[in-house]
């Protein structure tokens, strides 16, 4: 994803309560932290930029802080994991020493850990309901990495397939998720559906560095339907175009 969200993300009161919250998990009795068994910073551990888009989402209607912080640390649980396992070098048993097993090992095993804590945190909160639309994301985001290891050449037409697999997918059901648990009402809930969809779209195609006029389109898609969204916090929806603009401002 482009760089420029992440400038917006310390204005977050709630970001602080997500960290604290995600260095608790990261801490397992009898195990230690779990950074010193995979790369969690090369994974992404500080990019905060999907937890946020999902608070700012819920801020818009005013949802549950609490709730909140637990959906926006499972959003972030799952893009570490599906960051840490696109990262492990392809490899065979036959070919690797004792020693090398072990390294390949500890990040998968990582990886299924957050992917598992995720599922936990569900059912604590009484969240299961969400179970099926985050699963079928991490099949999204994996099918995404299987294409873009598949292919040596990507074109265009292939990089827009795996951004919606991963990119545009994340960031819709960040969106979607805020609204839902906040209680938007179904015609918000759909068009923040669809707001994080073009947004994401925007996003992963300039990651791609491919398609700046597409992505710029999706931008401003993403403004007129941001528009028809009828929410009760106006400062946080300001935010929201206060991103975009200076997207599109820097990408223009």
């Amino acid at each position: 994803m482009p760089v420029l969200p992440k400038v917006f993300i310390s204005e977050f009161d709630e970001l602080n309560l997500i960290k604290s919250e995600i260095e608790r998990e990261l801490l397992i009795r009898k195990v230690g932290y779990l950074g010193d068994f995979a790369d969690l910073e090369a994974a992404g551990i500080e990019e905060f930029t999907y937890p946020a888009f999902l608070a700012l989402s819920a801020r818009l209607f005013n949802g549950d802080k609490e709730i909140v912080i637990k959906l926006s640390c499972i959003m972030q649980f799952i893009h570490v994991a599906s960051r840490i396992h696109a990262d492990i070098a392809e490899t065979t048993a036959n070919t690797c020493s004792v020693g090398a097993k072990k390294e390949y090992q500890f990040p998968v095993l990582v990886g299924d850990y957050l992917y598992g804590k995720f599922f936990s945190i569900l059912s604590e909160t009484a969240m299961l309901e969400n179970l099926k639309l985050l699963s079928d994301l991490i099949c999204s985001i994996s099918e995404g990495a299987i294409l873009r290891n598949k292919r040596s050449n990507i074109t265009y037409k292939l990089a827009k397939e795996i951004v919606h697999k991963e990119t545009a997918a994340f960031y819709s059901i960040c969106a979607y998720l805020g609204a839902l648990v906040s209680n938007a009402g179904d015609e918000n809930i759909t068009y923040m559906r669809d707001f994080g969809l073009n947004f994401g779209f925007g996003c992963g195609l300039l990651e791609w560095d491919m398609g700046k006029k597409d992505a710029l389109k999706h931008f401003d898609k993403a403004k007129s339907i941001l528009d028809k969204v009828d929410c009760d916090n106006l400062s946080a929806k300001q935010k929201f175009f206060a991103w975009l603009d200076k997207i599109i401002l820097l990408y223009t």
